[in-house]
This record gives structure tokens, sequence and C-alpha cells, in this order.
């Protein structure tokens, strides 16, 4: 049978939005827009009005429709209705940067999202960092168990997905980035581990809430290792600590290269509302 038609699909998109819209089908659990007969950004323009009101969808599949940033602008006005959704496949359509900034928001908003697919779109560092921007009000995806962002060129926030997303399972992405990958792994344990000496203030043992929550570190004199600090710094360098406050490490005994490593987040924006930095009696 031959393939169908741009025309022709995109009316079949207009067709299940009608029936969504008109019925409801307050059963739907699934949508699967197959790669072999792509509906392009017309056709997810013409889907998402129906999408809207489908508010039990679980899994929507869209790999290979050539969707684009257009497309992906369409999806994110369905998105926030669909507050079941778990499941989300968008490999290979070309969303890009501007795709994936016009959807950030939207997927910060999806409570119960557990497993996505961004891979092959064209991202690079700018569109991740707008995927990994904090959110005052939800806790973005830090429920997220599964990421697949493969074939996107992101070498300067593949480590941060690790801070923004604590309960991932499976992060696949190029091999090239594994490296950095292990080194933050490493990192977030020692993190993880001043947290549970209680030394952040507040802040409980979820690294998605240092990220989303106003906090103060107060370090002053609690014996912070070399390697801790290191950690410290990586998570600030990553842009993983965007809320805070107030940063106490007196009386530590570290060193010059451990405050460079601290204050190099510091000089490139990586604490937008840092208050106060307390240093004294270290050896600087």
């Amino acid at each position: 049978t031959s393939t169908p038609s741009q025309s022709y699909r995109v009316e079949m998109c207009e067709a299940l939005a009608d029936v969504l819209k008109t019925h409801g089908l307050p059963n739907l659990l699934k949508v699967t827009c197959p790669r072999y007969s792509p509906v392009g950004a017309q056709g997810m323009h013409a889907l998402a009005p129906g999408l809207i009101g489908a508010a039990s969808l679980i899994k929507l599949e869209m790999p290979g429709n050539g969707i684009e940033a257009a497309g992906a602008a369409s999806l994110a006005a369905a998105l926030v209705g669909l507050p079941q959704l778990q499941f989300l496949k968008l490999d290979k359509n070309g969303i890009g940067n501007a795709g994936l900034g016009a959807l950030a928001p939207a997927l910060h908003r999806l409570p119960r999202l557990r497993w996505l697919d961004l891979a092959d779109n064209g991202i690079d560092d700018g569109g991740m960092r707008a995927l990994c921007r904090p959110s005052d009000k939800r806790m973005g995806l830090a429920q997220l168990k599964e990421f697949y962002t493969s074939g996107n060129r992101i070498p300067g926030t593949a480590a941060l997905l690790l801070w923004m997303c604590p309960l991932l399972k499976e992060l696949r992405l190029d091999p090239e980035y594994v490296p950095a990958l292990q080194r933050a792994l490493e990192q977030r344990k020692l993190v993880l581990a001043l947290c549970e000496r209680g030394l952040f203030a507040a802040a409980g043992r979820n690294l998605a809430t240092l990220y989303c929550a106003p906090v103060d570190l107060h370090l002053d004199g609690k014996g912070v290792s070399v390697p801790e600090c290191a950690a410290l710094a990586a998570l600030i360098d990553a842009r993983g600590l965007p809320h805070l406050r107030r940063l106490f490490l007196g009386h530590n005994a570290l060193g010059v290269e451990h405050a460079e490593a601290l204050c190099h987040g510091l000089g490139a924006g990586a604490l937008p509302a840092l208050l106060a930095l307390d240093l004294t009696g270290n050896r600087l």
C-alpha cells in the first residue's frame, strides 16, 4: 500500500481531535503516531486541541514524526491537559532548542512523567539548559526514571541531568559523555553525604529539593572534606543550586584551589540568588 499523503495525514489528525473533543474517550490510555506515516507540524497542530481533553492518557508515542519546533509548541499547549501522562516518546522529530524550550514548562508540570525520549532531535546545551531551568512551583522532572538523549550534542549539560533527576534509573546518551557522568555520580554521592550529616539546612535528602527550593548552606566549621568541597563546586558549576541564598564555608581548612573551584561558578553566574558567601578561617 502507498504511504498516505501529508494532507490526508493532517485530515486524520483533525478527525481524531474532533472525536476526542466530542466524546472525550475517558478510558483512552495510549496514542501512537508511527514514524512510517509522520504527521509533521501541521498534523501536530491539528491533533493538539483533541489531546487536551484526553485527561486519562498515560502514553503518547510520536517517534520520527517531523513535528519540528512549531509542532512541539502545539504539543506543549496540549500537555497541560494530560496530568496522568507517564510515557512520552518524541525521538527523531527535529524539534531543536526552540522546540525543547517550548516544551520545557509543560514537561515540568507533568507530575507522573516517568519515561522521556528526546533522542536525535538536534538539541545542544542551550536547549538542555532550558529544560533544566528550575521551577519555583514544581519539582520539574524529579520523578523521571528513564531519559533518552542520545544523538544530541550536550557536553556541558549531560551531568546536570543527574542533579535535576535524582530518581533516574537509566540515562541514555552518547558514549563520549560517560566519563563526565561517572564523575557526576561520585560527586552526587558526596553531596548526599552532606545532606545526611544535616549540613544542608532544611533541605532534606532530595537533590531536586536543593535544585528547586530556596536554601542556605551552613557548613562553617563542619569539617567539610576536600572531595566534598570539590563535589559542591561541581554542583554549583553545573547550575544545580540556582536558589542558593547563603553559603557559609568558614573554618574548614580549605585551600586556594578549592576557593577558586567554588568561585568559578560564581563568576559564571551559576548562583544568581546568592546574598552572602563566607570563607573566613580557611587557608586562602
